[in-house]
């Protein structure tokens, strides 16, 4: 168990810096809930910033959220390693129904964090800041349009 510790502390030791510093630009796109209402949220879509999430940062805001991308729909499990503040996490199906919610979900704060895993398979994540999802109404069975950005554009030296 402690050499995975050390491995996890040796890639993210390697990672965060990249990730922190910019080297691969954020991106953006929106998730449009039953009602019209746009949620902009940051675009989790390479193995780095899925496996980041929102790991490190101090805290999320209200109007926030993260969408994870995946390249096929499967039981993918999340955890609250070393994430300070609850989210709300909402797994949808390609077609953008969300089939599994854990709402509030607590940081961790103690090894072994615990796992949460959907109900049934999905391709997108989406989270949101803890308690918000509540308050904008969206539940197991509704379906969210999800609208990407383009391919990233290539930075200039």
């Amino acid at each position: 168990m402690q050499a995975r510790q050390v491995m996890f502390a040796v890639v993210l030791w390697i990672t965060v810096p990249a990730y922190a510093g910019g080297a691969e630009a954020l991106r953006y796109g929106q998730v449009i809930l039953p009602d019209g209402q746009a949620l902009h949220v940051e675009v989790a879509d390479s193995p780095i910033r899925r496996q980041l999430g929102y790991m490190f940062r101090e805290r999320v805001g209200p109007e926030d959220g993260m969408i994870f991308l995946f390249e096929e729909a499967a039981f993918h499990s999340f955890w609250m390693k070393n994430v300070r503040f609850s989210l709300d996490i909402l797994w949808m199906a390609g077609d953008g129904t969300v089939v599994d919610a854990s709402l509030e979900t607590p940081p961790c704060r103690e090894d072994p964090c615990p796992s949460y895993l959907p109900m049934a398979r999905a391709l997108y994540v989406l989270e949101l800041a803890g308690g918000r999802a509540e308050r904008l109404g969206i539940r197991p069975g509704q379906t969210l349009q999800v609208l990407l950005p383009g391919p990233a554009a290539p930075s200039k030296p």
